[in-house]
C-alpha cells in the first residue's frame, strides 16, 4: 500500500507541479503578451510623437511663411522728413542762390506721413518741437507705377512722380519740376 500510496503521492505531486508550472507558464505567457502588448503601444505612440513632430515642424514653416507675407507692408508707409533738394542732372543745388535757398528753408522740417490706411498727412516740425498740422487726404500708390496720387474732392487729383523709394528715402516731384526733386528721409 505504500508503493500505491507512494505512487499516487508521486503522482500527485508530479501533477500538481505540472500545474504549478502550467499557472506559472500561463503567467509568464500573461506577463508576455501584455508586455508585447506595452511595446506594440510604445511603438505606436513612439510613431506618433514623430508624426506630431513632423507636422509641428510644417506648421511652424508654414507660420513662417505666412508671417513674411504678413510683415510685407507698402515702403512708403511711415513718416518721412525733408532732408534737401536733388536735380535731375545730379548737379548740386546752390543754395548761395535766393530761390533755392528760401524753397529749402520753406521746406525744413516738413514731413510726409502716409498710413497703411491710405491716409497722406503733411505736418511742419517748428523751432522749440512743436509740429504744425499742415493738410490730410487719402491717397494711392498702386504696386506697379511709381506714381502717388493724392485724391482730392473739389478738385481733380494730384498724381506726384516718385523717383526712388527705399526703406529709408524717398525722391519724389511735387513741383512738376523738369529740374529737380524733393528728398525726405525716413524717420524711425
Amino acid at each position: 500500500m505504500m508503493s500505491d500510496m507512494c505512487g499516487t503521492e508521486v503522482r500527485s505531486n508530479t501533477t500538481q507541479t505540472f500545474h504549478n508550472a502550467c499557472r506559472n507558464y500561463t503567467s509568464l505567457l500573461s506577463i508576455l503578451i501584455k508586455s508585447r502588448q506595452h511595446n506594440d503601444l510604445l511603438h505606436s505612440l513612439s510613431l506618433k510623437k514623430r508624426k506630431m513632430r513632423y507636422l509641428i515642424y510644417v506648421l511652424m514653416i508654414l507660420a513662417a511663411c505666412g508671417q513674411k507675407e504678413k510683415v510685407k507692408t507698402n515702403p512708403i508707409v511711415g513718416k518721412w522728413e525733408y532732408e534737401r533738394i536733388e536735380r535731375y542732372s545730379g548737379e548740386a543745388i546752390n543754395l548761395q542762390d535766393s530761390l533755392f535757398k528760401a524753397l529749402h528753408t520753406a521746406q525744413t522740417g516738413l514731413c510726409f506721413s502716409f498710413s497703411k490706411d491710405n491716409v497722406f498727412k503733411v505736418t511742419q516740425k517748428k523751432p522749440g518741437g512743436t509740429e504744425e498740422f499742415i493738410a490730410e487726404q487719402p491717397y494711392e500708390l498702386p504696386d506697379s507705377t511709381k506714381i502717388l496720387c493724392l485724391k482730392n474732392t473739389s478738385k481733380s487729383d494730384d498724381n506726384f512722380s516718385i523717383i526712388d523709394l527705399s526703406d529709408s528715402i524717398l525722391k519724389i516731384n511735387v513741383f512738376y519740376s523738369k529740374e529737380a526733386y524733393m528728398v525726405f528721409r525716413k524717420e524711425l
